[in-house]
């Protein structure tokens, strides 16, 4: 419904409002500012007068603007009308012309003088209606006719059963022009108003409604032209006469829209019901609402007895009037001659005529009626009257002798006649049946004939069904159908759906339908077989408390109930299930406790989801809402809902008519949501949908998900035991490692004292030649010892991930030279051939010289040791894109493909190896994989029992300019002989030696003592307490000593002050890389590896020694370095193979600066220079002295000395320079500056200018 603030849509039970993004209003002449539209496919359009056009979206539920006029049209824009064709072309009907086009597309204007006020579409085109006629164009816009010009059409409207077009005028009544010959044919209009005619449509066929603005609604017979008022200002059914639009629903209802006075819903007269109550003013109305009883004269009046007198309704005229005004009248009852007796509740018995008038009232006082308290009174077909009292006997009235007689049955409630011979009376025990001819009373049905049952006897109201049954209602025992000669009988109640189990009145219509009603609504019984009840609902203003015995069929098949709110009259055919079902459709679903607008984002997919019937929501989104509904105007309150969640419930959940519902915190899964309307009525379902509701799982608890879950924990599992397995082997191995490793570290010491010995002699010329080649044979032996344990060591170093290796570009032709050179001598000595490749001398590898060399050394060693003698050796090299292929390969014994799986792991040996007699640990092999992991690379072997192995190095390719590296050879060791070149000073340097190996500390003593004073001490500790008072020349430990450490030895000298300058050299057995760096970083000057070089021991001493008497030149230098004079001061020299410290720098200068500032003070001592240096004179001592070579007190002198040398060259008197240098007696400052400079102070001066 389109109204003045927009659209609405009215479901039959509640009322939506639709903005259409825009507050701008414009009314034309007619008031309506907002008009609907609907395509041939069903969409629906609304639009306004200024021109905006909007589309119904079903998934957003809005209306989105799909074309605005004032982009293309800028002046007179006043839509009045819009039509939608078949072919999808929009018809627009200005003030100020007619327009045309399709979606997408610039209106193009059709008629620049027409004041368009409605458009149709007809088969032969399009219908336009102005204010100055009318106009047929084609659907190509081309003007076929202009008819019924200067007339001011309203509406329009072909009917579907004719070949005619009417047209509503604004106020020349109705017009028609024949399709066919497009001629106006002739209309009787003279009954209709002058007003305009706002709308037209359908009823019935050749009958259309006219809507009028002003004066309501006529019905008009187009072929004959006849016209009746329907909904006018006489029968006031509207509150307001200006219609402005109809129409026709597809329940056929007709909805009239008025301008002032809201819709109104019109049902067609045939399946409408009516409704009588109180409304005071107004016709018909009611003296009470309470309604009690009914009659009918033959003349149609319906008489209506209140709890106000009786009512009397004419349904000719639709009027009511009052007769017995203030009498509570309980029951009615009129004979064949249109008598009327009306019993009362405390004022006696009335007999009226058909005019209502009264013939007589009997009371209690003046008949003998024993009590004014009457309950019910009927006419039998021999106009006798029986009335029944409260709680008195029975009384009848016999109508031919006018005689009173008096039966034994007590507190009747209501009395039915069975046949012309027998009346039935319900009491509150029971039926009595009343023989006329024979008096006689048989009681059935009594309370006491039913011991033991769940039972009721108080009837209220009696039906016959034939001559041996009957349908008693009941004051809370239901209904029965009783067998009068049989006694047995079927109950009814709320279990078979009764709406109450108090039945308040009964009657058969004429189709054998029993309808029963009671205190909580109306049912309907049809006739066996079915003996369903089918529970009653009509209008929402209807009580549901019907009274006892208000209940009648009338002459023309309606029937007419009374309750408390009124009386309700309808036909009996529309109140079952004869009406179309209306489908059920799922108009919402929400996700609840979301952001409003997320909630309108996520609208158009849910609703997609829902008309898919297939809806999945994330786990997150387990609580929704859902709306619903089933349209059907006429019977809407017969509607209701009941829905289940399979899955989730257990069973159906009972809505009634509430329109939607909620789910919170659905677990995930698949459900199967099934929501179905049935009839209150019936019972009967109407209408069903299911749709399929997925809530997803959430990530963590997918099969997926599970299912990595339990692969995570089989690998947990797996790696658990695995790693546990391998652990054991890595404890046994590295115990196996850890002993030769520590057998290793003791062995090195004892070879220390075997190795230098052999040193010595080896540079021993006296000895004799056999004595010599015995000396080399050990010397060898000692070398390949020596391999043995450096392969156990490097072990220690990869399990302990300390071995970090120096990675550059290695050319390959000199390693493969080297080794050639190497393994070529042995090769001859052993009669095997040794074959190399040539290689390209840019060809290189990305690796560490030393430990690539390591890895063919390894290789080509075992080639050597397994090739029997006469077989070949030889090295080649592929490369390829990235990679370089090394292959060593042999003629020997060769690997079986069993054992080639074992051959890179711990202490494994070939089985042919070991029974080859040559000797090995089975670490070669593990070592040299080791080392190409190291590398990035890898070792592959493949072999052949007794036809050879051949074993491949792969590793990165790079290419090299440069071919100069530095490898060291393990097999050919070189030793370095230093001559000893040190002076013989007869103040020799003092050498500390801290070892604890007793025979090593007193050999090196024995070696060092003829060029050194030698200290030795075994433990660190000693060596500390030593130094606290002596300052040697240089520090000689080993590492691993008991105790203190080495290298935490040499990280505390270096750390303190006063020994911070003192060389130290580490040795050790440790040789792996890490420890070197450790030591070094803990302030080693030089670190030596045990077994060591004795010469290459010496020649690194000598080498500190003389780095520290260099940087003592350095100090110095420092020191002197402000002052102007350039005789005595020291020339620059490098510092070879020292490099100065920059705390030792910077204490130099801050003590010359101190000195300077302090130049010309004569109290200025030492004592004063160390408060200012913030040290102990002794710390101050000992560092100054062993950085500069001089105590504090000749530090002193010499910088005043050489400033005194630089004030002299200026021309300052003597006596004036030994005062500014601090120097009291100018006799004791000549002596010391002779001494110092070989020349008098007074002839210094002159000896500069001779020399310059």
């Amino acid at each position: 419904m389109a109204t003045l603030d927009g659209i609405n849509r009215f479901n039959g039970r509640s009322m939506k409002s639709y903005q259409l993004g825009t507050n701008q209003k414009l009314s034309d002449a007619s008031g309506s500012t907002t008009m609907l539209a609907i395509s041939p496919n069903n969409s629906l359009y609304a639009y306004n007068n200024v021109g905006r056009i909007y589309k119904y979206n079903l998934l957003t539920d809005q209306f989105e603007l799909c074309l605005d006029l004032a982009e293309h049209i800028y002046t007179g824009l006043v839509l009045q009308y819009l039509l939608i064709d078949s072919q999808e072309q929009l018809w627009i009907g200005l003030s100020t012309g007619l327009y045309c086009c399709r979606f997408g597309e610039v209106p193009q204007l059709i008629d620049s003088e027409s004041h368009v006020t409605y458009i149709t579409e007809l088969p032969q085109g399009i219908a336009i209606g102005s204010t100055c006629g009318l106009r047929i164009y084609s659907k190509d816009r081309i003007l076929l006719h202009k008819l019924c010009p200067g007339t001011y059409v309203q509406s329009l409207l072909a009917p579907s059963d004719s070949d005619t077009l009417l047209i509503g005028t604004f106020n020349s009544g109705i017009k028609s022009i024949n399709l066919n010959s497009w001629q106006e044919q002739p209309t009787d209009a003279a009954t209709l108003p002058h007003t305009p005619i706002r709308s037209m449509v359908e009823m019935a066929p050749s009958t259309i409604l006219l809507g009028f603005d002003g004066d309501g609604v006529y019905t008009y017979n187009y072929p004959t032209g006849g016209a009746e008022p329907l909904f006018t200002r006489t029968n006031r059914m509207l509150t307001a006469m200006g219609v402005y639009s109809l129409c026709r629903d597809c329940e056929d209802n007709i909805w009239i829209g008025t301008y002032t006075g809201g819709a109104f819903l019109m049902m067609p007269e045939e399946t409408t019901t009516t409704l009588l109550r109180h409304h005071k003013g107004e016709e018909p109305s009611l003296a009470d609402d309470n309604v009690n009883a009914f009659c009918e004269q033959r003349n149609g009046e319906l008489w209506i007895a209140t709890d106000d007198g009786i009512n009397i309704y004419n349904p000719q005229n639709n009027r009511c009037r009052q007769i017995l005004a203030g009498n509570v009248v309980l029951s009615v009852s009129i004979d064949s001659q249109n008598n009327i007796a009306a019993g009362t509740y405390g004022n006696g018995l009335f007999l009226l005529n058909s005019q209502g008038e009264i013939l007589h009232h009997y009371l209690s006082n003046n008949s003998s009626l024993p009590s004014d308290y009457l309950s019910t009174v009927l006419f039998d077909t021999d106009r006798d009257l029986w009335i029944g009292t409260m709680d008195n006997q029975l009384l009848q009235l016999e109508c031919s002798t006018r005689q009173w007689k008096s039966h034994n049955v007590t507190k009747a409630r209501c009395i039915v006649q069975k046949d012309a011979h027998t009346i039935a009376v319900g009491t509150v025990d029971g039926l009595v049946l009343i023989n006329k001819h024979t008096g006689t009373h048989t009681h059935l049905f009594k309370s006491t004939d039913n011991k033991g049952e769940d039972f009721n006897a108080f009837i209220q109201s009696i039906a016959f069904v034939d001559d041996e049954q009957a349908w008693l209602g009941t004051d809370g025992g239901g209904l029965y159908l009783y067998n009068l000669q049989t006694a047995e009988k079927k109950t009814f109640s709320t279990e078979q759906r009764l709406p109450s189990n108090r039945v308040s009145a009964l009657l058969i219509d004429h189709s054998n339908r029993l309808w029963i009603t009671t205190d909580h609504g109306l049912a309907c019984l049809p006739p066996q077989p079915s003996m369903q009840i089918y529970n009653q609902n009509f209008e929402q203003v209807m009580s549901r408390f019907y009274n006892r015995s208000a209940a009648i069929l009338l002459a023309n098949g309606r029937i007419a109930l009374g309750s408390t709110t009124g009386v309700l009259i309808f036909k009996p055919h529309i109140s079952l299930t004869s009406y179309q079902a209306p489908s059920l459709q799922l108009t919402d679903f929400r996700i609840d406790n979301i952001d409003a607008r997320v909630s309108a984002s996520m609208r158009p997919e849910l609703m997609q989801m829902l008309a898919d019937s297939t809806i999945t929501l994330s786990y997150r989104h387990n609580s929704f809402t859902m709306e619903f509904e089933s349209v059907s105007f006429r019977y809407q309150e017969d509607i209701a809902y009941e829905y289940m969640l399979q899955g989730f419930d257990r069973d159906w959940n009972k809505l009634g008519n509430n329109e939607h519902l909620r789910y919170t915190n659905v677990s995930p899964g698949k459900y199967q949501f099934r929501i179905q309307s049935y009839s209150l009525n019936s019972g009967l379902i109407l209408s069903s949908r299911t749709t399929c509701i997925t809530i997803c799982q959430p990530w963590w608890n997918t099969w997926w998900a599970w299912l990595l879950y339990i692969m995570t924990l089989c690998c947990i599992i797996g790696a658990v035991i695995k790693s546990k397995q391998q652990q054991l082997v890595r404890h046994y191995m590295n115990e196996k490692i850890a002993f030769f490793v520590s057998i290793a570290h003791d062995i090195r010491t004892p070879l220390t004292l075997i190795k230098a010995p052999l040193d010595e002699l080896r540079h021993d010329s006296t000895l004799h030649e056999n004595a010599t080649r015995s000396i080399e044979l050990a010397h060898s032996n000692l070398n390949k010892l020596l391999d043995i344990l450096s392969q156990l060591l490097d072990f220690e170093r990869i399990d302990h991930s300390s071995m970090l290796p120096k990675i550059e570009a290695v050319p390959l032709k000199q390693i493969m030279d080297n080794l050639f050179t190497v393994f070529q001598p042995l090769c001859q000595q052993q009669q095997k051939t040794l074959h190399t490749s040539s290689i390209d001398c840019q060809l290189g590898v990305w690796a560490d010289p030393q430990l690539l060399n390591r890895i063919l050394t390894n290789l080509l060693s075992n080639a050597l040791k397994y090739t029997p003698t006469g077989g070949k050796i030889s090295i080649s090299v592929k490369t390829e894109a990235s990679k370089v292929k090394i292959i060593v390969s042999d003629t020997g014994i060769g690997i079986s493909p069993k054992e080639q799986k074992k051959l890179f792991t711990s202490f494994f040996r070939a089985s042919n190896a070991i029974s080859s007699g040559t000797p090995g640990i089975g670490l070669g092999l593990l070592q040299a994989k080791r080392f190409a992991a190291l590398l990035k690379g890898d070792i592959k072997v493949s072999s052949v029992v007794n036809q050879g192995s051949e074993f491949t190095l792969i590793l990165n390719r790079v290419i090299v300019t440069n071919s100069a590296i530095s490898v060291t050879t393990p097999v050919m060791e070189r030793s370095v002989t230093t001559e000893s070149t040190m002076p013989c000073d007869p103040d020799k340097d003092t050498l500390l030696i801290v070892e604890d190996n007793d025979e090593l500390r007193l050999y090196m003593r024995r070696i060092f003592e003829p060029v050194y004073r030698v200290v030795d001490k075994s433990n660190a500790q000693e060596a500390l307490e030593y130094m606290e008072t002596q300052y040697p020349s240089l520090v000689l430990s080993d590492i691993m000593m008991p105790g203190m450490q080495g290298d935490e030895m040499c990280h505390r000298i270096k750390s303190t002050p006063a020994t911070s300058g003192i060389p130290v050299i580490l040795l050790t057995a440790k040789t792996f890389r890490t420890s070197i760096i450790e030591g070094l970083q803990k302030g080693a000057d030089d670190y030596i590896a045990k077994p060591f070089d004795i010469d290459i021991l010496k020649a690194k001493i000598q080498a500190q020694i003389e780095n520290r008497r260099r940087l003592r030149q350095y100090y110095t230098q420092i020191a002197l370095q402000h002052t102007l004079s350039t005789d005595k001061t020291i020339k620059e020299m490098p510092v070879q193979s020292a490099v100065p410290n920059n705390a030792d720098s910077a204490f130099v200068e801050k003590a010359t600066q101190i000195v300077k500032d302090n130049i010309s003070d004569f109290e200025f001592d030492i004592d004063r220079l160390c408060r200012h240096m913030a040290m102990c004179r002794t710390l101050f001592h000992e560092r100054l002295k062993a950085l500069t070579g001089h105590t504090p007190q000749d530090f002193i002198r010499i910088i005043r000395l050489e400033q005194a040398a630089a004030l002299l060259q200026q021309g300052i008197p003597v006596t004036d320079v030994s005062i500014q240098t601090g120097f009291v007696n100018s006799k004791y400052f000549s002596t010391l500056f002779k001494k110092y400079f070989g020349v008098q102070p007074s002839r210094y001066t002159g000896q500069r200018m001779n020399i310059g």
